[in-house]
């Protein structure tokens, strides 16, 4: 699937006022984000060759808390060939673990935050301590009213981060989308009915106004469908 990159420079197109963004998810036929809780059982082989294509490309991941406690996230940056492959676009070998909190509710016993080779940016509204962990964390305090709108304004004029690989889960990737702030969504929808019992592909938040969606590629690989999206330039 190296063709639905091919084209991707989220850094070159990176907004003045924000880091570019894209997102990556996996989805059931009927809209749902999980199967069993994690996303991990709706994916397959190709759909993870353009997960780990994706983390290549963006100084940092953004993942939610709640994704980061399911998966139970590791390094980003391990890999031999992502660290070549970043290496190859001007990017710094391993990407920075970005992660936006406002309860500061942290699941410290992951594998990526116990590890002290990891990178995590954490950006909060909370003047709560922040809690011991093995990595290595910086933290932006961003004020009572900051947001997530706060977040990449001071990611992308403070510390430099142009583009950003967004891995979910639902609740951020709907608070991106209420903010308008999704640049391109690269979707692999599996022949799966999954259930209500799953969670959706982004919690139930408003975009105004409504923004259309140009297919940049789709593929077909059994009955798998990969699909890269763009927002629509009006």
């Amino acid at each position: 699937m190296a063709e639905m990159l091919a084209s991707l420079e989220p850094v070159k197109h990176a907004p003045t006022d924000r880091p570019y963004v894209f997102g990556t998810f996996v989805t059931s036929v009927d809209g749902r984000a999980t199967l069993g809780g994690k996303s991990g059982g709706l994916g397959d082989p190709a759909d993870r060759a353009i997960f780990r294509g994706l983390r290549g490309t963006a100084d940092a991941i953004m993942v939610g808390t709640g994704t980061l406690r399911a998966e139970r996230y590791g390094r980003a940056g391990r890999s031999k060939e992502l660290r070549e492959a970043r290496a190859e676009r001007g990017l710094v070998e391993e990407p920075t673990i970005m992660i936006v909190s406002r309860s500061l509710e942290l699941p410290v016993g992951i594998p990526l935050l116990e590890d002290e080779e990891s990178r995590v940016r954490l950006y909060t509204s909370s003047d709560a301590a922040t809690p011991a962990i093995g990595a290595q964390l910086e933290v932006t305090r961003l004020g009572a009213e900051g947001g997530l709108d706060a977040a990449l304004r001071t990611a992308r004029h403070e510390h430099g981060i142009r583009a950003i690989d967004c891995e979910g889960g639902p609740t951020l990737f709907g608070a991106l989308v209420a903010i308008d702030a999704i640049d391109e969504l690269f979707l692999t929808v599996a022949p799966i009915w999954a259930g209500n019992r799953e969670v959706g592909l982004s919690t139930d938040r408003p975009l105004v106004p409504s923004r259309e969606l140009e297919l940049v590629a789709g593929y077909q690989s059994e009955s798998r469908l990969y699909l890269r999206y763009a927002r629509r330039t009006p």
